[in-house]
């Protein structure tokens, strides 16, 4: 099972600013929303309360609150990241972690790679990527105009159980 964090991230490591994205890149939008469509994305409630649902998308939303459901057949609320994982796994061999920051910092460790669209701007934010730790190596850089995708791989990753565990 491949589980990869997709993120964009500005130079100074901010990824979101009041629930939204503190930039403009449509052409990042639109390779993103291509990379992620036809597989399982985990994501956080408060990621995902902000965001339109992506079509073709199956979204496992993590939140702490059990009650929470939903009617459309694309999205279930989770609230064990593990479960998340396992719930991904029987879909598909490959799972998109979408944010936001706490939850990139969660799946980290245990994430096998990292899809980074690098955003040339400096912004004000409250919500950041984690440092990919020294088991991450980099891969290919592909270039946009106005921005670059660098793909990034976990040598080491955890164990799926370990998830939230200290």
């Amino acid at each position: 099972m491949e589980i990869v964090l997709v993120a964009a991230v500005s130079e100074n490591g901010v990824v979101g600013k009041d629930g939204g994205v503190p930039w403009s890149y449509p052409a990042d939008v639109d390779q993103y929303k291509e990379t992620v469509r036809g597989h399982p994305v985990i994501v956080g409630r408060r990621t995902f309360d902000e965001m339109e649902p992506i079509e073709g998308v199956s979204h496992l939303v993590l939140t702490s609150d059990d009650s929470r459901s939903d009617s459309r057949d694309d999205v279930e609320y989770v609230s064990d990241p593990a479960e998340a994982v396992s719930l991904a796994a029987a879909r598909d061999d490959v799972v998109y972690v979408i944010g936001g920051g706490a939850v990139y910092a969660l799946y980290e460790p245990v994430a096998t790679g990292a899809r980074v669209s690098r955003i040339p701007e400096t912004v004000e934010g409250d919500s950041f990527f984690p440092d990919l730790g020294d088991s991450w190596v980099p891969g290919e850089t592909i270039h946009y105009d106005g921005f670059e995708v660098e793909l990034f791989e976990n040598r080491t990753p955890a164990a799926v159980d370990s998830l939230g565990r200290e």
